[in-house]
């Protein structure tokens, strides 16, 4: 992280651009139990679009549902995900929906739908170690969604989750394929968004698809050498930026769920 303010994370945005990178940018947090908390959290969301378009930054909100009233009042969050998308259209923005733990995926993707029929700046993230996901992305294809693919950082049983790392590249491979060969007839540019330098590498080399239809995208202070590496080859690159005053508990929750990401944040560390 950069910092909790929202100043902290344009900073970051600001360094990025000067480098060629674009960002997007997520508020820490999950589960607000109320309208007041969501409303909140929306309206910081609004003045984020208004700070990046003032800065022309190349920057876009990545959002989490169950910030903006999932699991409390779905009519809230379609009003709330309606104001951003519209908020974010009259800047020349997207609003990315984050995919969270799989108790709200099928949630999450009723609700993308429901707001990409009304808008058609909105990206949705996907997490190739889910095994629902190739379904999920097929049933998404007549909306030709702009999709983030990531591995996957929360615990999920074997019933519905791969669990080792072959399996989930292998995984993330196929989709990757699948997403850029639909890129090549038209479809939106996903995101390929993992540290698996040798996996992208892998992916790129097979797929037959110009570099700009689709970006390479990897989190604030991980891998910066390696992002910078490819994003001077030509392929276009993306940074996430987390912030916010959550950080603490949204990271010992993380770690909780999934002890493997404390050896992840180690490697990081350590690499830098």
């Amino acid at each position: 992280m950069p910092g909790e303010g929202l100043d902290d994370a344009l900073a970051a945005a600001t360094g990025m651009a000067d480098r060629g990178i674009s960002t997007l940018l997520t508020l820490l947090g999950e589960d607000v139990t109320d309208q007041e908390q969501a409303d909140e959290v929306t309206r910081h969301y609004l003045d984020a679009l208004t700070a990046i378009s003032h800065r022309h930054l190349p920057t876009h909100p990545s959002v989490k549902l169950t910030q903006l009233g999932l699991g409390v009042n779905n009519a809230l969050l379609d009003v709330n995900l309606d104001r951003l998308a519209g908020a974010a259209a009259e800047v020349e923005r997207l609003i990315w929906i984050d995919m969270e733990g799989s108790a709200s995926t099928a949630e999450t993707l009723e609700a993308y739908r429901r707001l990409r029929e009304r808008h058609d700046n909105v990206g949705l993230c996907l997490q190739a170690y889910l095994r629902r996901t190739p379904s999920d992305l097929q049933s998404l294809v007549l909306l030709q969604p702009r999709i983030r693919l990531v591995k996957g950082a929360y615990k999920e049983p074997a019933a519905i989750a791969f669990q080792s790392r072959g399996e989930v590249s292998s995984a993330y491979r196929l989709i990757a394929l699948q997403l850029l060969e639909e890129a090549g007839h038209g479809h939106p540019p996903p995101t390929l968004a993992t540290h698996d330098v040798e996996l992208l590498r892998s992916i790129l080399a097979t797929a037959e698809v110009a570099r700009d239809r689709y970006e390479i995208a990897m989190l604030f202070g991980i891998r910066n050498a390696d992002l910078s590496a490819l994003v001077a080859e030509g392929h276009r690159g993306a940074v996430l930026i987390s912030y916010g005053s959550e950080w603490a508990a949204w990271y010992l929750r993380r770690l909780a769920e999934r002890p493997a990401n404390l050896m992840f944040g180690i490697t990081a560390a350590l690499r830098r």
